[in-house]
Parts: structure tokens; sequence; C-alpha cells
């Protein structure tokens, strides 16, 4: 029977996409030892320490539970297809009238909104998610801005 200790580091490195020679660069080991690891010997503190942030919990969690493969590596960012997702909801709500210098400032506001959707979202999947009421943008059918030429 395998430790829990080299369950996760198996779980958290596919979970990364990662071979055992890629974890261990990204950690400052080799890769026989991840080797080792993943067959039950115990890593180090400063090992077990690195692993645990790469797993976005605590060495403690690390060492004595089982990591869930859907939450190894939470730290992830969105990637293409939902960053793309998010700027067209952010250009759909953007509001009526803007001025092409407002916009930038308007548009970060609710992208980082999104942002924190997505990060409430992946931390807490069907839990209450977190709002932040002066970083959400009117839901207001968007205008492209225009450049207003300057009066000759």
């Amino acid at each position: 029977m395998t430790s829990v200790i080299a369950q996760n580091v198996v779980i958290l490195r596919r979970k990364l996409s990662l071979n055992q020679a890629e974890l261990g660069d990204m950690i400052g080991y080799s890769q026989p030892q991840i080797g080792r690891w993943e067959r039950g010997s115990v890593p180090g503190t400063d090992a077990l320490a690195k692993l645990a942030e790469l797993a976005n919990t605590s060495i403690d969690a690390f060492v004595t539970r089982p990591l869930d493969e859907a939450e190894a590596g939470g730290s992830r960012l969105p990637n293409v297809e939902e960053l793309t997702e998010m700027l067209t909801n952010v250009q759909a709500e953007m509001p009526a009238g803007l001025t092409f210098a407002d916009w930038p400032r308007v548009a970060a506001a609710a992208l980082l909104t999104r942002l924190e959707q997505f990060a409430a979202d992946r931390d807490n999947p069907g839990g209450v998610r977190p709002t932040q009421a002066t970083l959400h943008a009117p839901a207001v059918p968007f205008r492209a801005p225009t450049r207003q030429s300057s009066p000759e």
C-alpha cells in the first residue's frame, strides 16, 4: 500500500501535466528523487513545503489526506478559452456612452470581477461566492468606444 504522501506526489505531478524530471526541476530535486517519493520514500520538510505550495494546500493536509485530483494545483490560471469568454462578457456589459479614454479603466474593473468569480468558482465549487459590489460593472449593452474627433 502506498502512503498518502506518495499518492499526493503522483496526483500533483499528473494534475500539473509534468513528468518526474520536470517536477524535480520545478522544485529543485532530481528525477530519481521524485521517483523514490512516488514509491513511498518520505521527502524532507523543504521538499514537502514546496510540494504543498504547488498543490495549493498546507503541509499538514499534504501529508495526512489524499488530494482530490480536481483540487491539486488549484492555483491554475484561466486558459485561453476561459479568458476569451470573460473578455466577451466584459465587452457585453460595458455601459453606453463611454469615451475612448474611459474604456480601459471600466473594462479592467469588469475583467477583475470576472477573474475573481473564476477564482471563487475554482476554490469553492457550488459554494457561496464572495462579492465586491464596488467592482461590478453595470449590465448595459456594449457600444464600441469611438474616438471623438477634435474640432478644427
